[in-house]
């Protein structure tokens, strides 16, 4: 991927509810790209278990080492 590019990432929990999130990594590198949507992609794990009850605190919660700088997302739908 190159700086720039777009990414749709689909999260599913056993009882069919589904999280879905555009971002737009804006990192230069591939190595720094991979290091961002990994922090993103262990936070949402850890949301959809933790924060399902309340939508607005995964949202609003602070994300470990990212910020407007490294990653944009324009878009969490929430189902299920």
């Amino acid at each position: 991927m190159s700086a720039g590019d777009w990414l749709e990432a689909m999260l599913t929990r056993v009882d069919d509810s589904t999280i879905i999130i555009h971002v737009r990594l804006l990192d230069d590198t591939n190595a720094a790209q991979q290091e961002a949507l990994g922090v993103l992609g262990v936070y949402l794990i850890h949301s959809a278990y933790m924060l399902h009850e309340t939508p607005i605190q995964l949202v609003a919660a602070p994300l470990d080492g990212l910020s407007v700088e490294r990653i944009e997302i324009d878009m969490i739908n929430f189902s299920g």
